[in-house]
């Protein structure tokens, strides 16, 4: 697997730019990781070192799916959007998560890899 990291990541195939609006997620640092098959996989990270933003690729390999996250004073994530799908957690004052609530407009469609092999759920 390589690695990439910070301008280098454009270079290699790599979203130059984040998907998820740094208005509401943040500025974020990107790596890239490309598998040994060629499959892309990249995060942006904040000054926090939170992961606020996943980009997985279509069928063609390109970063089009963005998956951008939020958070709340604590770190905890407070928000996940991919798409038209929209996450919310609520957590109590301890951090453990109460409330999650889905809002779904069309069927939703997660894309995530595990060791080379690409699930849909």
């Amino acid at each position: 697997m390589s690695s990439y990291y910070g301008s280098d990541v454009g270079t290699h195939g790599g979203a130059g730019s984040q998907l998820c609006s740094a208005t509401t997620y943040g500025r974020g640092y990107p790596t890239l990781s490309i598998d040994e098959m060629g499959m892309k996989h990249q995060e942006w990270s904040d000054g926090l070192r939170r992961v606020i933003e996943v980009d997985e690729p279509d069928t063609g390999n390109n970063l089009t799916i963005g998956t951008c996250h939020a958070y709340d004073a604590l770190g905890n994530v407070v928000q996940t959007v991919q798409g038209s799908q929209t996450r919310n957690y609520a957590y109590d004052m301890l951090s453990a998560r109460r409330l999650r609530q889905f809002r779904k407009q069309v069927p939703p469609v997660f894309i995530t890899r595990h060791r080379g092999i690409v699930v849909q759920w």
